[in-house]
């Protein structure tokens, strides 16, 4: 972006102006390590990617209970939603 913001706020107010043309997203790329040349330092290595690996699957599948869960809450919001407007009428 070309202009940077003080403040959170200055952006709400208009006093900053924002360039979004050439905002993009980000995306990190995975690291690349070297494969280390001793025997133990390996071991170690692959016995620490399984449980990054093991706890990254682990953290998406609770993410997507949530995101489920906070979905059905919606659903539930906008159905009392329908129903008190119903009411009304």
């Amino acid at each position: 972006m070309s202009a940077s913001i003080e403040s959170p706020l200055a952006a709400l107010r208009g006093d900053v102006s924002l360039d979004l043309s050439c905002a993009r997203l980000h995306v990190m790329a995975p690291k690349h390590h070297p494969t280390p040349l001793s025997g133990g330092d390996r071991k170690a290595l692959a016995k620490e990617l399984t449980r990054v690996r093991a706890v990254t699957r682990i953290l998406a599948e609770r993410a997507n209970e949530k995101r489920a869960a906070g979905e059905a809450l919606i659903r539930t919001a906008d159905d009392l939603l329908c129903q008190s407007w119903n009411k009304r009428m």
